[in-house]
């Protein structure tokens, strides 16, 4: 069986066997060669209907001595090709010696307040039958993609990824700013720590903003009582679920997301706790 050497970076692989070199900065993997998406571990894929295009990488293990083409289909759900995306054919071609090549969507804009739109992505076939197309996980091979309607009343995605969480003028932790799985305008998933003293959340808290006015680039946000932690306090040799509630505002001139948020457990509420949440730069 060949042994082959890559970069560390070059690729993420599932279900294989590596071994690291203390003395230079590389894997080796030796098994089956195979196509997949990128991040394999995710079957979702999102962007925005301002985004222009949108590259989707389809990668090889190692590199072929030929050209290897890769057929895929995209199934509409909500989304119609023409409308609010195109394609550029239904194959890529990854060039001999190469390991990636990159299936480019191009996004439709428009300037209608409407609801996110849905389709699948699947590779379905392969050129070199003596190449594997995908591995064990899902993401190798599917995703569901959303198109995020860009024309929503607020500017809420500037908290979209890693977020720095501030306290009284220090930073206490960290949390992670997303949209739903709909890609409802308006609606901030915020998971990590959200109320220092009880802990981060076992989950994604919605918040719900409300520009000030027509146009206003600053307004309130509130997120009615949710799980924060199950079972997460416990008293007396008993369990109790702690319920996350809060109020707040955003100004996306200046980035900062304020909340003044609430704990509470059938027993009684923690203290109060204010926290401003700003996008990591």
């Amino acid at each position: 069986m060949k042994r082959y050497i890559y970069k560390i970076g070059l690729l993420a692989i599932a279900a294989a066997t590596f071994l690291v070199s203390c003395d230079e900065d590389t894997v080796s993997y030796s098994g089956e060669n195979f196509v997949t998406l990128q991040n394999v571990a995710s079957t979702s894929l999102r962007f925005f209907e301002n985004a222009g295009t949108y590259s989707i990488p389809v990668t090889i293990a190692f590199p072929v001595d030929h050209d290897v083409t890769v057929g895929f289909t995209l199934t509409s759900d909500t989304a119609v090709e023409g409308v609010h995306y195109t394609l550029p054919g239904n194959s890529i071609v990854i060039p001999a010696g190469q390991v990636t090549a990159n299936i480019v969507i191009g996004i439709i804009d428009n300037d209608i307040l409407d609801d996110s739109k849905v389709f699948q992505f699947k590779l379905a076939s392969i050129s070199d039958t003596g190449i594997a197309l995908g591995i064990a996980n899902p993401g190798s091979t599917t995703k569901r993609a959303l198109l995020i309607n860009d024309d929503c009343t607020t500017e809420f995605a500037i908290w979209f990824g890693d977020l720095n969480v501030a306290s009284n003028g220090s930073n206490v932790g960290t949390a992670i700013g997303d949209v739903n799985e709909n890609g409802d305008c308006n609606i901030l998933l915020v998971t990590g720590l959200l109320h220092p003293g009880v802990g981060e959340s076992d989950g994604p808290i919605n918040f719900v903003f409300t520009p000030n006015s027509p146009g206003a680039t600053s307004g309130t946000v509130v997120a009615e009582s949710q799980l924060y932690q199950a079972q997460g306090y416990e008293e007396a040799g008993v369990s109790y679920d702690i319920f996350y509630t809060a109020t707040g505002t955003y100004n996306e001139v200046t980035k900062v997301l304020n909340v003044v948020s609430s704990a509470r457990i059938s027993l009684g509420a923690f203290a109060d706790r204010t926290v401003q949440l700003t996008p990591v730069q």
